[in-house]
């Protein structure tokens, strides 16, 4: 007896989002930020989507998490469609979480490291208050930060350190799939290699699946299982990442590969190294 395949964890159908000029007195052109994107994430995969600067990367990256409202098309989890009501997207959120590029701007300055992990483990629930604590410590390990690190705010952490905490409040959650928003782009280049590193360590030891987004193919390719290129909201190749990077089809794919040597080398750099505990530490 055969049994049909599994359902994608994440399932992308044919989504459209349009963005138009809301003001009294000027007329735009409406922006087609998505022009009917497709992608499929299965459980325990990376799926990279590439793309340059106005490519509708970060769209579709808000419009999955429900942070954008779709035209038309679907968002589906585990098999199920995620509906724009709250509950819906309260357990979409439950399940799928961002980490986004500034690590600066994402966090709260007045707010120190404890209480910013504490917020969604309040929120969701996932372990009593008087468990709060010792969770955060966990989720500070998890990421190579000492527990020492709850007391300090962001002004007081490298941006390295801020990522790292920006990533450990993703695991709050206990989430089944990341949404990794150019996670590395603020970093300076050594710095990047260590957190690529971080959460490929962190898929192995839970099972994560990634939804990584980034204007850098060579990161992509050292990240992703799946790689998807987009150009002005489109979807223009997709290909599992020896195909891709062997035998690029789409000129832009070409162009894209061209483009960043920089950060490769920086990444076999870090790879011969081996990995640095808390190498992005102030002094």
């Amino acid at each position: 007896m055969t049994h049909p395949p599994a359902a994608p964890l994440l399932s992308v159908d044919d989504l459209v989002v349009t963005f138009r000029s809301r003001g009294l007195f000027t007329r735009r052109p409406p922006v087609h930020a998505l022009r009917g994107v497709s992608l499929h994430v299965g459980r325990g995969q990376t799926v990279g989507v590439v793309g340059q600067s106005g490519s509708g990367k970060s769209t579709l990256a808000r419009t999955v998490v429900g942070l954008e409202r779709p035209d038309s098309g679907t968002v589906s989890l585990s098999g199920e469609v995620v509906a724009g009501t709250a509950e819906s997207l309260a357990g979409l959120r439950r399940h799928v979480q961002m980490v986004f590029q500034d690590s600066l701007t994402s966090l709260n300055p007045r707010r120190s490291v404890l209480a910013t992990l504490a917020e969604p483990l309040i929120v969701h629930r996932t372990v009593p208050r008087s468990g709060i604590r010792d969770r955060v410590a966990e989720l500070l390990q998890a990421v190579d930060l000492p527990a020492g690190y709850m007391a300090r705010r962001p002004a007081q952490l490298s941006g390295g350190q801020r990522q790292r905490v920006n990533i450990a409040r993703a695991l709050a959650s206990e989430p089944e799939l990341i949404i990794a928003d150019e996670p590395t782009s603020s970093l300076d280049v050594s710095v990047r290699a260590q957190i690529l590193e971080l959460l490929q360590q962190l898929q192995r030891d839970r099972g994560l699946s990634y939804l990584f987004i980034s204007h850098d193919l060579h990161v992509v390719r050292h990240m992703s299982d799946v790689v998807v290129v987009m150009k002005s909201g489109a979807v223009v190749e997709v290909a599992d990442k020896a195909t891709l990077y062997a035998t690029p089809h789409h000129e832009y794919t070409k162009e894209l590969l061209a483009a960043s040597p920089t950060t490769r080398l920086a990444l076999a750099r870090s790879a011969a190294r081996g990995r640095s505990r808390f190498a992005d530490q102030p002094g």
